[in-house]
Formats: structure tokens, C-alpha cells, sequence
């Protein structure tokens, strides 16, 4: 399997965009919206995820 270089942008704008948010939640201190943060970070992530991929296989490869 070669290295797919489409996939690797996808997971580094996921990554970034799910570091931004974690930023954001990580500000509050109060450890339950901590965990509860972090699982809508989850949820989150794979919607990105979806979103980046659809973007980039409908106009990146264009």
C-alpha cells in the first residue's frame, strides 16, 4: 500500500481541527464537562473527519 498523500492531509486538518476544540474544553476546569467534552470531541471528530473528506474528494482532486 503506497502512502496516500490525500489521506494524510484529511487526517492532519482532523487532527487540527480536534486539537483546537480539546483547547477550547481543556480551558474549563470542571473534570465532568472535561469528560463530556472529550466525547462530543469524539463525535466531532468524525463528522470533521466526513466534512474534510467529502471536501477534498469533491474539489481537491478537481
Amino acid at each position: 500500500m503506497k502512502l496516500d498523500y490525500n489521506l494524510f492531509v484529511k487526517y492532519s486538518l482532523t487532527f487540527v481541527f480536534t486539537y483546537m476544540i480539546v483547547n477550547q474544553i481543556s480551558s474549563t476546569k470542571d473534570p465532568v464537562v472535561n469528560f463530556f467534552g472529550l466525547a462530543i470531541v469524539g463525535i466531532v471528530e468524525f463528522f470533521v473527519f466526513l466534512i474534510v473528506d467529502f471536501f477534498i474528494e469533491n474539489f481537491w482532486n478537481k
